[in-house]
C-alpha cells in the first residue's frame, strides 16, 4: 500500500465511510464500507446495455463484493480528449440517463457521478436505493420521471429551489 485517504463520501453504518487505497503499482480501490448488491445489480444492466448498443458502451467499474462491504476500481476524474469524446460523452449520458429514469433512480448528484473522459461513471449507487428505504416519488410520468434521475438541471423534488444536475454540476466544477 502506497498511500490510504480515509473518511471520503457520506458515512454509512454506523460512521464507517469510504476510503481510498493506492498501490505502488500503480492502482486504486474504494473501500466501500456496505455491500455491494445495487452496484452489482447496475453492472449486469450496464453489461447487457454495452451488448446490445455496442456505440453506446458505459465504463463499468471492477467490483469486488462482500457481505459487508465491497471494493471498486477507483475512477480518476478527467475531461473528454477532444470534441469528438465530448459528443460520445454526452451520448452516454443521455443513456445513462435513460438507465436510471427506468431503474427509478433519484438524486444522481456530483459527489455520485464522475467523468471520466467520454465516460460517465456511477460511483455511488445509492440513487437506486428502494422507496421504503430512500422516500422518493417513484410513481412519475416519464418526463418527471427522467427529470426526477437528477441529471439534468430544474427545480428540487420540494419545489423551493434551483438545482444543478449531477452532470452538470460535474462538468462545472473544471476537472
Amino acid at each position: 500500500v502506497a498511500g490510504l485517504e480515509l473518511f471520503l463520501g457520506d458515512p454509512h453504518f454506523g460512521g464507517r465511510a469510504v476510503c481510498r487505497v493506492d498501490f505502488s503499482w500503480g492502482a486504486s480501490v474504494a473501500y466501500k464500507p456496505r455491500p455491494l448488491d445495487m452496484e452489482r445489480a447496475f453492472d449486469t444492466l450496464l453489461s447487457w446495455a454495452n451488448e446490445a448498443v455496442p456505440g453506446l458502451r458505459q465504463r463499468r467499474p471492477r467490483l469486488l463484493a462482500r457481505d459487508e462491504y465491497g471494493w471498486m476500481e477507483w475512477v480518476e476524474a478527467g475531461p473528454p480528449a477532444d470534441a469528438d469524446a465530448g459528443v460520445r460523452l454526452s451520448r452516454r449520458l443521455g443513456a445513462l440517463l435513460a438507465h436510471l429514469a427506468v431503474c427509478g433512480a433519484t438524486d444522481v448528484h456530483w459527489e455520485n457521478l464522475v467523468i471520466s473522459g467520454e465516460h460517465p461513471v456511477l460511483v455511488d449507487l445509492e440513487c437506486l436505493l428502494p422507496a421504503d428505504v430512500y422516500p422518493a416519488p417513484r410513481d412519475l410520468d416519464g418526463v418527471e420521471r427522467v427529470l426526477g434521475v437528477g441529471l439534468t438541471p430544474g427545480w428540487s423534488l420540494n419545489g423551493k429551489e434551483w438545482r444543478i444536475g449531477g452532470a452538470l454540476a460535474v462538468l462545472g466544477r473544471g476537472m
